[in-house]
Parts: C-alpha cells; sequence; structure tokens
C-alpha cells in the first residue's frame, strides 16, 4: 500500500512554548489524487497548520510541535528544505506579498534555481513555463 501524500497524527503546535496551542490534537491523513479544503474563523489555526505541513513552523518561526507530521513521507521539520520544497508549498493569503523578483523571467527562475537546478535546464523550464 502507498504511503499517504499527507499524514498528520496528534499534532499540537503552540507558538510560544507553554502558551496556548494554536493547534491540539489535528489527526489528518490526505491520500495520493485526494482533495481537502480547510476552513475555519480567523484565529481558528489554518495557517499555523499549513505552516507545519510546508516545514517553515517551527523552523523558522518558532514555537513547539508535538506529533508526527509527514508530506510524502519526510517530517518538513527535521528534512533539509530543498527536499521540502520538492514536495509541498505554500501560497498565502496576499500572494502578492510573496513576489521577490521584479521581472517575470526571474520570477519563475526563483524556485528552480533555490533548488541549485543548472543554468542552461533552469533557463529551458522557464522559457517551457512561459
Amino acid at each position: 500500500m502507498p504511503q499517504p501524500a499527507l499524514e498528520l497524527a496528534n499534532v499540537s503546535y503552540a507558538f510560544e512554548p507553554g502558551g496556548a496551542p494554536a493547534l491540539r490534537d489535528v489527526t489528518l491523513t490526505v491520500e495520493r489524487g485526494e482533495w481537502v479544503a480547510v476552513v475555519g474563523a480567523s484565529g481558528s489555526g489554518k495557517s499555523a497548520l499549513a505552516q507545519l505541513i510546508s516545514g517553515y513552523l517551527p523552523r523558522a518561526g518558532g514555537g513547539s510541535r508535538s506529533g508526527r507530521v509527514r508530506v510524502d513521507g519526510v517530517d518538513p521539520a527535521e528534512a533539509a528544505i530543498g527536499e521540502v520544497a520538492r514536495r509541498v508549498g505554500v501560497v498565502f493569503q496576499d500572494p502578492d506579498a510573496q513576489l521577490v523578483q521584479g521581472r517575470v523571467e526571474d520570477e519563475v527562475a526563483f524556485g528552480p534555481e533555490n533548488l541549485r537546478v543548472p543554468a542552461a535546464e533552469l533557463e529551458r523550464r522557464v522559457a517551457d513555463a512561459l
């Protein structure tokens, strides 16, 4: 049986150690090809969940996580950033805030460039994508 695309088991997260949890005992399995929507009120933990799955939390944002998180079999908090980026990404509520380059071609190249795709291959991928 293939491993799930996403697996969370009893995941809790607090932005500050000992603080009130943003998430408490979340268990979720998403199989390959399955579509899932996470909905809820402002402040209900949707962004924290997405950031745990992408590996941003607790790696860059601090806080404390308990439980098991696996994306394609890998724990995004422990794997190399490039390994996580090959498996999952996040588009934030304001996608304009995610733009980092001044030209479309440079923006398209940004992700693969950070994954160290060789220049000739990078140029071909950008041209194909656009």
